[in-house]
């Protein structure tokens, strides 16, 4: 996904450019700008953590896997999506309480010639889920200066402040600001604070 990054860019004949990315994504930037440094300006990082300590990482593959089941369910169905995301919210409501994340789960549910699909590639998510928990410990060793924001939730332990010293070996000028009222989806939970530490990193 880090060269998926790349090719864009070089196709959209970017030379340098801010990335922000959240969970499986903000692995996704880390990866990038630990492989790609001089094309990097500022980098954002959501709720994640480039070191394999997740406490609640198995809750994701529950939420994968409920996606996929409520996919099922809509295979073939041609009610219309509004319709559509009511039956996959009220399915939802036993895995994920809170309302605010499942409307952000459920933005990646679509129509596509009349019929319901999720946006993701669940199945592939779901056969490597093991593989996505880990981060390429190789780049680990490497050094990235450039500014970089990590953003946790409150309520989530994917970036424990206890490592966070040890994730500022590899990203050396980075900082750590915390949303308060928030887990995993800080940006859904909290998008109003998400907000006000984000835009002065991004514009000083």
């Amino acid at each position: 996904m880090a060269e998926d990054i790349q090719e864009l860019s070089r196709h959209l004949e970017i030379e340098k450019f801010s990335l922000m990315g959240h969970s499986m994504g903000g692995r996704t930037v880390m990866a990038f700008a630990l492989k790609y440094p001089d094309l990097i300006e500022k980098l954002v990082v959501v709720d994640v953590s480039p070191l394999d300590l997740y406490s609640d990482f198995p809750t994701m593959k529950v939420y994968l896997q409920t996606l996929y089941d409520i996919g099922l369910n809509l295979k073939d169905s041609t009610i219309p999506l509004s319709e559509a995301r009511k039956i996959a919210d009220a399915s939802l409501k036993t895995v994920v309480s809170e309302p605010a994340v499942r409307a952000f789960l459920l933005t990646n549910l679509a129509e596509k010639d009349g019929k319901i699909m999720w946006k993701p590639n669940l199945e592939v998510l779901i056969r490597n889920f093991a593989e996505i928990g880990k981060f390429p410990k190789a780049l680990l060793n490497k050094k990235f200066d450039k500014p970089t924001l990590f953003i946790k939730g409150e309520k989530s332990q994917y970036i424990p402040d206890s490592v966070f010293p040890e994730i500022q070996k590899t990203f050396t000028n980075a900082q750590l600001s915390t949303v308060q009222n928030a887990g995993h989806w800080p940006h859904a939970e909290n998008t109003g604070r998400f907000m006000e530490i984000l835009m002065p990193f991004i514009r000083p």
